[in-house]
């Protein structure tokens, strides 16, 4: 009906020219047109998706970077997806990062192990896992084991960067 709506979860804002938020808002107006769609932006927890109703969503996009989903409360995270989930709806998620090359150090190696974690949790909990070129497959398959589990799928996704000829410069961009 007119109120299920996809949702795009992300932790940036379409405004915030990084490669993800902008990405997000602008894959939010093209499902727009064919589908009422709403970008939810996480602010200071994931528990703000408790306000969102898991029946009234016909879908979710998860745009995954690392550094942004490790924290303390991504179990609740975790546990909407789940009863989205439940209610009927997909689940996808788009990697646009995977993890640190290791470097030999213990905590760049922690690291790794935690986002390699999250991700498997996080493919887990969708229908499909997007990821944006080939190469990023064999980063998916050390995650998520085995990677036919996971649904992989390969979208070929340009930048959505413009060039700084193409924009107004950031603050403090030359």
């Amino acid at each position: 009906g007119s109120d299920v709506c996809s949702s795009d979860l992300t932790f940036a804002p379409g405004h915030v020219n990084d490669g993800i938020g902008d990405f997000s808002s602008n894959l939010a107006e093209a499902l727009g047109a064919l589908h009422p769609t709403d970008v939810f932006v996480r602010h200071d927890s994931w528990r703000e998706l408790e306000g969102i109703d898991p029946a009234s969503v016909g879908g979710v996009i998860v745009q995954y970077f690392p550094q942004a989903y490790l924290r303390g409360d991504v179990r609740h995270l975790v546990r909407w997806l789940g009863r989205v989930r439940a209610s009927g709806a997909r689940v996808v998620t788009t990697v646009h990062e995977f993890w640190p090359p290791a470097d030999g150090r213990l905590r760049r190696a922690a690291a790794r192990f935690m986002f390699r974690r999250l991700l498997r949790t996080l493919a887990r909990s969708s229908d499909r896992v997007v990821v944006t070129r080939t190469s990023a497959l064999a980063d998916l398959a050390e995650a998520v084991r085995p990677i036919k589990e996971a649904g992989a799928v390969i979208i070929p996704v340009g930048a959505s960067i413009r060039p700084p000829g193409e924009r107004a410069p950031l603050p403090g961009e030359p």
